[in-house]
């Protein structure tokens, strides 16, 4: 690191904290205010142009002193010693983002910094300024939590009349997050700056970026012709708003910063899945995880509020010589007022805040003398009558629907202003109320037009703005869920009405009737009409296979009918007359016979299942009244060839239905121990199922705690540690609440608590870095 190369007055520097390419930084304290700073000063020694990098160089400090944002670096001062140019800035002290992407960053906390990120870079849009090297090691961070863009250094604004730049033959940028048309030296707007922020997400969630290569031409290549990158399974659902920030096409991606953060925020709104991915606290109010995850209107509307702090002071300015008429009761206004005051057409932007004259006004003094007589909770006369414009503005934008769009000009946006200047005043509660109702109303609408997915986001918008108390908010939110719930249960229940008359034109066996039956049984009430019909027409269909049964002397098949319509259909007319009748033929039909028929269902290829339960209850019914050695020797090969076919499906196919299909269609024959084996094996390919869907992948990284010494679930149960127990170790666990006891080569013992979730790969798994302070471990989520 180079020794500081000038002495430069009100500074003392102290030592060099990085070199870029025309630049090095010094750290320094400004003597004036005993602060720390970052002292930025040129190099032009080796420089064929140095005019020229030093305007670039001090074009750089212009363009981010125009912009005010948290998340922007700021600049203190910009001047020239002798000949050395330097920038004064904002010393930050957490390093860069590359930094903190070493250190492991959680899908939560990947989040926050896109999203602030995106609102610095609205906001130096707004100016019409186009970062265009947007990267990792361009964003710092301001206590290893807070991310502050940086760099600006072949940053282009725009002039008023332009909407992009054009640098012909000319490609500037970092390839790895280089836009198609940088790459291609197109036309660059703002969509570049959202396209290079699509790569730094991609990277930030799966841990590296999504175009790489041996060489900048292969990489800049894969912006050109490679297909948009998907993030991974359990991410899914942010994939439609990164495939849109990565279009080839700047016209297919969001046009601005806002509307893509708007739209990630609508992700995570309908989300429970990956609002538990990112490791929300569920137990707290909407805005509060909101803000969690960076989405706070602080974040989101900093440039806003600026754009429209600029919009306030032009009014102003227009409005010097505008007229105002005066109540005739005040005292006449003092010559400054009056020349104020004095006739003229007011611009748009007048019409548009009628407050901010009055605001002027007030400020000017002419309070001091009477001209205002009345005084509320709402910080005094100049905040009452600023209230008073506000209010103006609030009715004019619910006159024309504006509730919360557009995003500088909206009702909701104006509650907030008002509630900044006064929460308490009668005004301010009004127009609250007003938004209110108005939302209300709308939801109503909303609500019984089935129209749930634009209730919910009008919801959210209103949840957002912080219109409902909390018992409010969870009433609209139960009657949304329950209007949504039972608009579903009748389509399903259509759908299995259809479905059950459906079954009945076809020859479907008893079995298979019974099944829809109840699938319908579990969506109406006991007493619906439509479901005592299609229970009475069932029972006739099926009746009508039992009488078939009867005809052709298959009296185990009568059999097993009747007893299935005891069994789901109990009420039905006259099943006693059905069950005396059956009685009275089985007596009449010789054992022999019966037995015979039962051995050719046995000996059946392939075993079907309704030939394994007409033997079995062919077996039962024998075994009542003529037991015997033949008899028990067929129950036997009944229940071997079970267990051989449920077997074969697991071994062969896989096929975990089809196996217990089997077993189940023996009856109460299921529960014998010929058939123990394929039980067992079911009940373990069950578990397996069950353990694959419900575990994840923990890679435990705990560095310099490197022997892990014990794990154990939430219930206490020991998990088996694979040898020999060191880290880093990759396990696979069902999901839930995990404790590690850990030791490093010193003796000493930590203990630390995981997080599974179902379904994460190992290509992406849940890393734990137990090395890391406790402050560290809460805010990356674990």
């Amino acid at each position: 690191m180079a020794a500081p190369p000038v002495e430069i007055p009100g500074y003392q520097l102290h030592r060099a904290l990085g070199e870029g390419g025309m630049a090095t930084v010094f750290l320094a304290t400004q003597l004036s205010l005993d602060r720390k700073v970052a002292i930025k000063i040129l190099r032009t020694e080796n420089d064929d142009d140095p005019e020229r990098t030093e305007r670039r160089f001090l074009r750089e400090g212009r363009i981010l002193a125009k912009i005010t944002h948290r998340n922007v670096c700021g600049i203190y001062d910009i001047a020239k010693v002798g000949n050395v140019a330097y920038i004064a800035m904002e010393f930050l002290d957490g390093g860069t983002l590359v930094d903190r992407q070493r250190d492991g960053i959680a899908v939560g906390e990947s989040i926050a910094i896109v999203v602030q990120v995106a609102s610095a870079l609205q906001e130096a849009h707004n100016q019409g300024i186009v970062h265009r090297d947007l990267k990792p090691a361009n964003v710092m961070m301001r206590g290893g939590k807070v991310p502050v863009l940086t760099d600006f250094g072949i940053a282009r604004e725009l002039a008023s009349h332009q909407t992009r730049i054009t640098t012909e033959n000319m490609i500037v940028g970092t390839p790895v997050y280089m836009s198609p048309e940088q790459v291609t030296g197109g036309e660059i707007d703002v969509r570049s700056d959202i396209y290079s922020l699509g790569i730094m997400f991609y990277e930030l969630l799966v841990g590296k970026a999504p175009y790489l290569g041996d060489n900048p031409i292969q990489v800049c290549m894969q912006h050109l012709t490679s297909p948009v990158p998907t993030l991974p399974p359990e991410l899914d659902e942010i994939n439609p708003v990164l495939s849109r920030m990565l279009a080839k096409k700047a016209e297919d991606r969001y046009a601005t910063m806002a509307e893509f953060t708007h739209a990630l925020r609508d992700v995570f709104v309908h989300s429970m899945q990956l609002r538990a991915k990112a490791e929300l606290a569920p137990n707290q109010p909407w805005t509060e995880q909101l803000r969690q995850m960076g989405f706070s209107f602080d974040t989101m509307r900093d440039g806003e509020l600026n754009a429209k702090l600029r919009q306030q002071q032009a009014a102003l300015n227009a409005n010097r010589e505008a007229d105002r008429e005066v109540d005739r009761r005040v005292t006449p206004l003092p010559a400054a007022a009056v020349e104020f005051a004095a006739p003229s057409s007011r611009n748009a932007a007048a019409n548009k805040k009628p407050w901010l004259a009055i605001a002027a006004a007030a400020a000017l003094g002419i309070g001091a003398i009477g001209y205002f007589a009345l005084r509320d909770s709402s910080g005094g006369k100049a905040g009452r009558y600023q209230l008073q414009g506000m209010a103006a503005t609030f009715d004019e934008q619910i006159a024309r629907d504006a509730l919360f769009e557009p995003i500088d000009d909206n009702a909701a946006q104006t509650i907030t202003d008002m509630r900044d200047v006064s929460d308490k005043s009668a005004i301010t509660k009004a127009r609250v109320d007003k938004l209110l109702e108005v939302v209300n109303q709308k939801l109503d609408a909303l609500i019984v037009a089935e129209k749930f997915d634009d209730a919910q986001t009008l919801y959210t918008l209103a949840l957002n703005a912080e219109l409902f108390s909390q018992k409010q908010a969870e009433a609209l939110q139960l009657r949304i869920s329950n209007s949504r719930s039972l608009i579903a249960n009748k389509a399903l229940i259509d759908a299995q009405l259809a479905t059950v008359a459906a079954a009945l034109k076809q020859n479907s066996t008893p079995t298979e009737l019974f099944t829809e039956l109840e699938a319908l049984r579990k969506l109406v009430a006991a007493d619906d009409a439509r479901l005592g019909a299609m229970e009475r027409d069932v029972g006739v269909k099926i009746l009508g296979q039992y009488e078939i049964a009867l005809q052709n002397n298959d009296l185990d098949g009568a059999q097993v009918i009747l007893a299935a319509m005891l069994e789901k259909l109990p009420r039905f007319p006259e099943l006693a007359r059905y069950q005396s009748e059956l009685r009275e033929r089985q007596a009449k039909l010789g054992v022999a016979s019966r037995m015979a028929r039962i051995r050719s269902l046995i000996a059946s290829t392939p075993l079907k299942l309704d030939s394994i339960t007409l033997a079995a209850t062919g077996i039962s019914a024998l075994a009542l009244s003529n037991p015997s050695d033949e008899l028990a020797a067929l129950k036997v090969q009944l229940l071997t060839v079970a267990n051989a076919s449920a077997l074969r499906s697991l071994e062969q196919n896989n096929d975990i239905k089809a196996a217990q299909a089997t077993i189940s269609a023996l009856g109460e024959f299921a529960r014998d121990d010929a058939v123990r084996p394929a039980r067992m094996r079911i009940l373990a390919a069950v578990d397996a199922a069950q353990f694959t869907e419900r575990s994840g992948t923990v890679v435990i990284d705990t560095a310099p705690y490197s022997k892990v010494l014990a794990i154990t679930d939430a219930s206490g149960k020991a998990i088996p540690i694979p040898a020999p127990g060191v880290t880093p170790l990759s396990l696979v666990l069902l999901e839930g609440q995990y404790r590690v006891e850990l030791s490093n080569a010193l003796g000493e013992s930590k203990n630390v608590q995981v997080s599974v979730a179902r379904k994460v790969t190992t290509e992406s798994p849940h890393i734990l870095y137990a090395s890391k302070s406790d402050d560290y471990l809460r805010e990356a989520g674990y």
